[in-house]
């Protein structure tokens, strides 16, 4: 498995057949990428791709809780 954004590059590009799995009426495995707190940088402002120095440490704990109560809320919504 992974992201979409670079599956779909490596599809544009003919390296593959890949068969998608439609997430429509099926409940997909939770794999996806969770920074730890010490990963968890500001965006960068001279490249957008890249990132600046990370966060204060009760930034990113809060950030990663957020994240948790999202999930949490999204499988009861489901």
């Amino acid at each position: 498995a992974m992201p979409i954004f670079i599956a779909r590059q490596w599809i544009r590009h003919r390296t593959a057949n890949v068969n998608e799995y439609s997430a429509r009426y099926s409940i997909v495995p939770d794999r996806f990428y969770r920074p730890s707190v010490d990963n968890i940088r500001r965006q960068s402002s001279t490249n957008r791709q890249g990132g600046d120095e990370s966060i204060e440490v009760k930034t990113a704990e809060d950030f990663i809780s957020l994240l948790e109560d999202s999930e949490k809320l999204y499988s009861r919504y489901l």
